[in-house]
């Protein structure tokens, strides 16, 4: 039997650009989000990721679903199962908790040396590309 991972992610788009975050620990940026708590819906984590990310003064409003993304996970037999909402930004936010950096991005900042997530080049961003939602 696999052991699914779920992840949600919010996809905000502003300008051409994509909003992400780049926590701490890391060298490359994602989109705000991450993996469901035990017993926790993908719409509740969302709304705790942002809170934890980009701070107190923001709201998200009009979510809906993008896309669900897989990919094999690092231990055999796992699944990543990225689920991606479209979601409206409203307020100031800032880097919270394990956020070092928040940015717009599109592919252009890519190709200048922005290093993003293998989920966000391999499929996000060629997706949004090729809808004409980002450069």
């Amino acid at each position: 039997m696999k052991n699914i991972i779920r992840w949600a992610g919010l996809l905000i788009i502003k300008g051409k650009k994509v909003l992400m975050t780049k926590e701490k620990n890391k060298d490359f940026y994602m989109l705000p989000g991450g993996r469901l708590e035990e017993g926790e819906s993908l719409g509740e984590a969302l709304m705790r990721e942002a809170y934890e990310e980009l701070g107190t003064g923001v709201s998200i409003e009009d979510i809906s679903l993008y896309e669900i993304y897989e990919l094999p996970g690092k231990a055999e037999g796992d699944l990543m199962e990225f689920n991606v909402y479209e979601a409206k930004l409203k307020g100031n936010f800032e880097a919270k908790g394990e956020i070092e950096d928040i940015r717009w991005v599109n592919t252009k900042d890519v190709k200048r040396g922005v290093k993003i997530g293998s989920i966000t080049s391999m499929k996000l961003f060629p997706q949004l590309k090729k809808e004409k939602l980002i450069d």
